[in-house]
């Protein structure tokens, strides 16, 4: 990291957009990445709670939807889950509420 305050401005701006872009890449990418184990696992709930439904009672239902890439619904007996994909990385004000919060606290952010 660039440290001195006798640095061009070009250089300065290069540095801080490339290790903003790198935090950027790999939120996107986990972000991704655990969105596709969610659907996975809305897909393997839905199935199999439709498959002990169909025993128990035929008018109860669940099923999965994907609205896009970034979006997954999940009804079982009316209920609406709705689980969407935010890839942006950003950092709240240290004024925030959201830092008062026990698992902020704890993770020593």
């Amino acid at each position: 990291m660039i440290t001195s305050k006798h640095i061009d401005p070009q250089t300065l701006i290069l540095e801080t957009l490339t290790q903003k872009a790198v935090v950027k890449q790999t939120v996107y990418k986990n972000t991704n990445a655990t969105f596709k184990i969610l659907k996975n696992v809305c897909k393997y709930v839905s199935q199999n709670t439709q498959k002990s439904l169909k025993e128990l009672n035929t008018k109860i239902t669940s099923s999965y939807h994907e609205s896009g890439h970034s979006q997954i619904e999940l009804m079982v007996a009316g209920d609406l889950l709705v689980f969407s994909k935010h890839t942006n990385v950003f950092i709240f004000d240290k004024s925030h509420p959201i830092w008062k919060t026990s698992i902020v606290e704890e993770d020593n952010f």
